[in-house]
């Protein structure tokens, strides 16, 4: 089964040397105010912070969005 580090892209745009994700937003950094994944891979250091980033992400989009409107 492949880690949730694997099925993640990092584009390493940020000079961050740590991610630190924000306590309500977490696939933002506290420090830069950039993505997660505008960090290096190295940046972040637990696995937990990226699955807690991608499951804040889908639940922002269908609690704007609703679930039935991606299914049309």
């Amino acid at each position: 089964m492949a880690s949730w580090r694997d099925q993640a892209t990092f584009s390493n745009q940020s000079d961050c040397v740590e991610f630190v994700p924000n306590r309500l937003r977490p696939s933002i950094c506290c420090e830069c105010m950039k993505q997660m994944f505008a960090h290096s891979s190295d940046a972040v250091s637990d696995d937990t912070m990226i699955q807690r980033a991608l499951e804040h992400s889908q639940v922002a989009y269908y609690g704007i969005f609703g679930f039935s409107s991606i299914s049309k």
